[in-house]
């Protein structure tokens, strides 16, 4: 095995592999080494915060932490995060808000990588208000969908390529921009 360069992330299990192979370590050793690297992996990569029963709400992560100037800036646009203001309103963030249950800062710093599963959300009530729309059922709300829209407008998408469960069930069709 002859591998040149450096090695980065699980690759340098490689090199204890190698040496392995070649009799300079033992298996525990290996092992040992190999527990450590994918260890440090899922630390710096994916390992949830709330894993093992733990759990950290988000305005106590550091990273959610706020410079004072930050919190100036919210403060002069009504409470709106500075990835959130000049994209929605508060409005839009209360209808996000009452919609999923959450509080105002939880959906803002769900919004924080450009609108997230909201947008899936959205494009869902407008499918959703589409169908009581057409079928005439009561619980038509035409300002509800037409909220969930400018929400999705602000971050550039529409409901067309969201999953349409009601056209699927009807027609099998996928389009219900009526």
């Amino acid at each position: 095995m002859l591998c040149n360069g450096k090695l980065e992330d699980n690759r340098r299990l490689l090199h204890y592999v190698s040496l392995f192979i070649n009799d300079k370590i033992d298996l525990p050793a290996l092992l040992t080494v190999q527990c450590r690297i994918i260890a440090e992996h899922q630390l710096k990569n994916n390992l949830l915060i709330d894993a093992l029963g733990t759990f950290i709400s988000e305005e106590l992560l550091a990273e959610n932490r706020q410079t004072p100037e930050e919190k100036e800036q919210i403060e002069k646009t009504d409470g709106l995060m500075p990835w959130v203001a000049g994209k929605l309103s508060t409005y839009h963030v209360e209808f996000l808000a009452r919609e999923r249950g959450m509080d105002k800062e939880q959906v803002q710093l769900g919004l924080v990588d450009g609108g997230g599963w909201f947008l899936g959300m959205c494009a869902g009530i407008v499918h959703n208000e589409n169908h009581y729309s057409k079928t005439c059922d009561a619980k038509y709300n035409p300002e509800r969908r037409a909220m969930a829209r400018m929400v999705l407008e602000a971050y550039g998408r529409t409901e067309k390529g969201w999953l349409d469960k009601h056209s699927v069930d009807e027609d099998d069709k996928g389009d219900s921009d009526k």
